[in-house]
């Protein structure tokens, strides 16, 4: 799962700079295939990449849904950094001026201080690839 999950963030991260679009046809076959296993633990991950996809196909919608329900299982999976990640993308997709998107920077770059993190986001562009914002 975590080669799947590695390589499904890597092709995520490709596309969202500009990259060949035929990537997203095997991130789709990895996301299925983490998501047959029903850990605890991927799920978020799937929601992370399902995000992820998304933004790659231009659904901003889609992709905050998806990262709603990423930040839900990371919290419930003790997915700290995960749930931070999700956070900070969510907020991206947010309304510059908007209290929720405030409050969900705010609650990351809190989360991120706290955990040491130098570079908040590139750790966000690793975790959470495939939007094409200030974070990569």
């Amino acid at each position: 799962l975590e080669v799947l999950h590695l390589r499904a963030r890597s092709a995520l991260a490709v596309v969202a700079r500009g990259g060949r679009a035929e990537l997203l046809k095997q991130v789709v076959a990895d996301v299925d295939a983490i998501a047959k296993e029903h850990m605890e633990w991927s799920a978020p991950l799937v929601s992370l990449l399902r995000a992820g996809l998304a933004a790659c196909r231009g659904d901003r919608a889609q992709a905050a849904l998806r990262l709603r329900a990423a930040v839900d299982e990371c919290d419930r999976s003790h997915m700290g950094l995960y749930g931070a990640a999700a956070r900070w993308r969510l907020a991206d997709l947010l309304p510059a001026d908007s209290r929720e998107g405030q409050a969900l920077r705010a609650q990351t770059q809190g989360f991120m201080t706290e955990q040491e993190i130098r570079n908040p986001r590139r750790m966000v562009a690793m975790l959470a690839p495939g939007f094409a914002s200030p974070t990569g």
